[in-house]
This record gives C-alpha cells, sequence and structure tokens, in this order.
C-alpha cells in the first residue's frame, strides 16, 4: 500500500467516505437512495482491507481516524452510523461527520464543495487527510488544500 503522503511524526487526522471506500458502492444504488429505501446503508458490504487499513492507522500515536461521508436524509444518516458502530467500532463517534443534503441548501454543483468546507473546520492537527473515491470531491478539495485528498485506488495494492 501506498502510505506515502502519511508521516510519523506529526499529528495527523484522516478521514475515509464511506460509500465506496470504507463500504462497497453499487452502480444504481443511487435510486433507492433517493427514495429513501430503508436499508440501503446499514445493509452495505464492509471493505475489509480498507477497514483494516484504518483500524490499523488509528493505533498509532499519532494519527485520529474519522469519516467524512454523506446521505440525502436523517434517517440515512442513522443507518450510517449503525453500520459503523458494527463494522469500524474502533471510530470514535466524535470523529464521523455526515452531511445531510435535505437538510442544507446544496445544488448537485454545489455538493462537490461539502467536504472541504468540512475539513476546513477541524483544527488541532499538523495534516489532514481525505481519503475519496469521487474524482470531483478530490480536485475540488486539492484545489484549495492541495494534497489533502487521495483516491482510495493509492491505498490498495
Amino acid at each position: 500500500m501506498n502510505l506515502n503522503f502519511i508521516d510519523n511524526h506529526n499529528k495527523q487526522f484522516i478521514l475515509f467516505d464511506m460509500d465506496g471506500v470504507l463500504a462497497e458502492y453499487v452502480a444504481g444504488e443511487e435510486v433507492a437512495i433517493c427514495n429513501n429505501v430503508d436499508g440501503v446503508y446499514i445493509n452495505k458490504r464492509p471493505l475489509k482491507t480498507m477497514i483494516k487499513l484504518a483500524e490499523d492507522l488509528s493505533m498509532k500515536d499519532n494519527i485520529t481516524v474519522g469519516v467524512l461521508s454523506s446521505c440525502e436524509y436523517k434517517n440515512q444518516e442513522k443507518e450510517k452510523l449503525d453500520w459503523l458502530q458494527q463494522y469500524a467500532p474502533f471510530i470514535d463517534k466524535t470523529n464521523i461527520y455526515i452531511i445531510i443534503w435535505s437538510e442544507e441548501n446544496y445544488t448537485r454543483e454545489t455538493r462537490k464543495n461539502a467536504k472541504l468546507e468540512v475539513v476546513e473546520t477541524i483544527k488541532g492537527y499538523d495534516k489532514i487527510f481525505l481519503i475519496e473515491d469521487r474524482h470531483d470531491i478530490i480536485k475540488t478539495t486539492n484545489a484549495k488544500l492541495p494534497g489533502v485528498a487521495h483516491h482510495i485506488s493509492e491505498l490498495i495494492e
């Protein structure tokens, strides 16, 4: 795995996206998500390689691991939190950030900035990293905060 951007000295916060990074993303599931179908998030298959990596990183003294994810509706947030409790209980609840689109005034165009906005509010770390699968979010984040966002494929052998 390529973890060259992580070092052993600085205090670091590594945020993992959930869908497509810690949990499987199934093509076409956005229809069920937009229609607020129960069980979409709680029934996702965990990506064990990434969860193990996150857990291993969380054991390092200088690294805090968190989650930065999004969903359409408030009840979906609960499913995500329940899923994380089941598959990634090592992540402290205070380090989980979930953006709920229906409670904000985001448009399709401004959604790609939402994670950047959350990252900018986090203080107390020498470095912050976001592990993400969406190229638009990576591009937007790195345009303002170079080197912060990394694609999941950088971490997989």
